[in-house]
């Protein structure tokens, strides 16, 4: 199965379905508001939406998410606001996490227009972390667009930010981010020492998730160079940390993993 972005394609959880739900409310509500004009939002409501907002994760694959028609997308993005006028209601948190809801939504364009805009404006205002999350959100919209090379570069000059600022996590996501472009180009031991470089930062600074999720990244490179015992100990690993975090989306997709190493293998008893 292949992994894009660090998220098996045809994941499909409870969790995502919520938060993409979420996500229609944060529109509808944007929209209706937006066009009676800034001066009609009063503060609670803008707080309510920049508090639903928040919840947007980054990055979700654009494949996962089948909740609105084609249609109901289409619609909305006929009324939605422009970034001008979008401007004058968020942050550049908040901004970025837009372009999040036109990313998971596969509207790339549009999330690749919001990033490259508050790209610069953190760049303009010295705010390197922020300036090199939007760089690394860039490469990941290059990426499926099958632009490996251009993706790479972008993650390159996120990394090289993330680690003169000292930003461990955003340099472990880079290192990911990075290791995922050399599976897309069939460098695999290239990609598997990016993600050994990543597991070992989520490691000393212990962030048990991104940790279990480096652990998966790295099984998945041995299942594709075909060392299967590798690769299920390291869905194990992975398994065993999701467990003990109790964070159950990880545990079903450790275990979907395990299975298909199983597979692989040719033991189907012991997949099923």
């Amino acid at each position: 199965m292949t992994d894009i972005l660090g998220i098996e394609v045809d994941t499909m959880t409870i969790l995502t379905v919520i938060l993409v739900v979420e996500t229609f409310v944060i529109i509808v509500l944007t929209v209706k508001l937006l066009k009676k004009g800034s001066s009609a939002i009063d503060p609670a409501t803008a707080d309510l939406i920049k508090e639903i907002l928040n919840k947007v994760p980054t990055p979700l694959d654009p494949r996962e998410s089948a909740t609105f028609s084609r249609e109901d997308i289409k619609k909305l993005e006929e009324e939605i606001v422009s970034k001008k006028e979008a401007k004058e209601l968020f942050n550049l948190d908040l901004f970025i996490k837009l372009g999040n809801v036109e990313y998971i939504q596969g509207n790339l364009q549009k999330a690749l227009a919001y990033y490259e805009e508050v790209s610069e404006q953190a760049k303009s205002a010295g705010d390197l972390r922020r300036h090199a999350i939007c760089l690394d959100n860039i490469g990941k919209v290059y990426r499926i667009k099958g632009e490996v090379d251009t993706a790479l570069k972008y993650h390159q000059d996120a990394l090289k930010i993330h680690t003169e600022i000292g930003y461990k996590q955003g340099e472990a996501d880079a290192l990911k981010n990075i290791g995922n472009v050399y599976i897309n180009k069939g460098e695999l031991d290239t990609a598997l020492k990016y993600h050994q470089d990543a597991l070992k930062i989520h490691t000393e600074i212990g962030y048990k998730q991104g940790e279990a999720d480096a652990l998966k990244n790295i099984g998945n490179v041995y299942i594709n160079k075909g060392e299967l015992d590798t690769a299920l100990k390291y869905h194990q690993d992975a398994l065993k940390i999701h467990t003990e975090i109790g964070y159950k989306q990880g545990e079903a997709d450790a275990l979907k993993n395990i299975g298909n190493v199983y597979i692989n293998k040719g033991e189907l008893d012991t997949a099923l």
